[in-house]
């Protein structure tokens, strides 16, 4: 029996076909007179052999349904409030056994030690979740507060310049050369506020879509071709950093995966950009190399790189949203973030981070039919 609110009911029974009780069946706990309610309350085991010889338990209402025999002991929650009661009732006269009682209680604290572990499962994921929550303030703190106070400082100097020609037009000293350099200094201001509300409104367009939960349409597609339109899409920025790139296939040829092509090529300009931007400072001859495994049911799609790579003890946070090699500490990128949530939600699939012992190794998992019609 489980403890509700101010409720009992049945949470699990045996499968004896003559057991009156089933689950979800439930009575008002305070004055019900049942068995239950006095374990419930009393914190104590309760041993009735036979309840119409009793004086106490000779009118209770499991009487109704012939349960003259009762054991039971109390289940205790973690802070030792009742959680509910294990217990074994007969239609006749039972005079339980010091080993029955002794069994009765190690399953009782067998179930104790449960509740325990599941309270204490709770309270780590809640202090888990206080962590992500703070990591995610932190972060869009981060990623809005620098455009914002740019803008702040822009906005401010363009209303003191506003003033300070407001002022000499009241003197009549003002001149032409206070306006035109007046204009000029509010034409960079103004700039300068543009471009920074621009980067704001982009970044808090990017968080939405991490938190987006978009349909897409799956389909068919040939893995080969849409590589070969993503890297055109770099070429201009691999000519320019004299970036080479090289596409593998393990059987010579192409295949389909059941992706969403815009979604897939985002994910690879996330691990484009962010070799391109991270992790070829000052590395000779850098290189993409992109290697595809067929196999019956997926494909998997290795991404190598030999930049920098990342520290072994950051591992564990690359996927954190707010993350970022270059500023760890406050968890600013959001890249890495949104690839894993397009690959695992929208592409079903999966994207690992593999230790490497030079550059950055990314592994990509893509099905290769539609799992609902295999």
């Amino acid at each position: 029996m489980k403890v509700e609110h101010d409720n009992i009911s049945v949470f699990g029974k045996n499968n004896n076909q003559h057991n009156p009780y089933q689950p979800g069946e439930s009575e008002q706990l305070d004055g019900s007179g049942l068995y239950c309610e006095h374990v419930i309350k009393s914190k104590t085991t309760l041993n009735i052999p036979n309840a119409t010889a009793d004086e106490v338990w000779n009118n209770n209402p499991d009487l109704k349904l012939n349960m003259v025999a009762y054991l039971g002991v109390p289940i205790l929650a973690t802070d030792g409030t009742p959680f509910g009661t294990l217990c074994i009732l007969d239609t006749k006269t039972c005079h339980f056994s010091d080993l029955t009682v002794e069994l009765l209680e190690t399953i009782k604290q067998s179930f104790e030690i449960q509740i325990a572990q599941l309270h204490q499962q709770e309270i780590t994921q809640q202090h888990l979740q206080q962590e992500q929550q703070a990591h995610l303030i932190r972060g869009i703190c981060h990623q809005i507060n620098t455009p914002l106070g740019v803008s702040i400082t822009a906005a401010s100097f363009m209303q003191s310049k506003i003033e300070e020609i407001r002022a000499q037009l009241a003197t009549r000293q003002l001149g032409k050369h206070v306006i035109t350099d007046g204009l000029s200094n509010i034409e960079q201001a103004s700039d300068l506020l543009l471009r920074n509300l621009n980067v704001a409104a982009k970044r808090v367009a990017t968080m939405k879509e991490l938190l987006a939960d978009n349909n897409y349409q799956n389909k068919q597609h040939s893995l080969y071709r849409l590589l070969k339109n993503t890297f055109e899409h770099y070429q201009p920025a691999f000519e320019a950093g004299q970036i080479q790139y090289e596409i593998e296939h393990n059987n010579q040829g192409d295949c389909v995966v059941f992706t969403t092509p815009e979604l897939l090529q985002q994910v690879l300009d996330i691990l484009c950009t962010n070799s391109i931007q991270h992790g070829f400072n000052d590395i000779t001859n850098p290189k993409i190399h992109i290697k595809i495994i067929d196999y019956k049911q997926h494909v998997k799609l290795h991404f190598y790189d030999n930049g920098h790579g990342i520290s072994k003890e950051l591992y564990p946070h690359i996927f954190s949203p707010f993350y970022s090699k270059t500023s760890a500490a406050d968890f600013s990128g959001i890249g890495l973030s949104i690839a894993k949530r397009i690959v695992t939600h929208q592409l079903l699939g999966d994207i690992t981070l593999q230790q490497s012992d030079f550059g950055t190794h990314f592994t990509i998992s893509l099905p290769k039919y539609n799992n609902d019609n295999v």
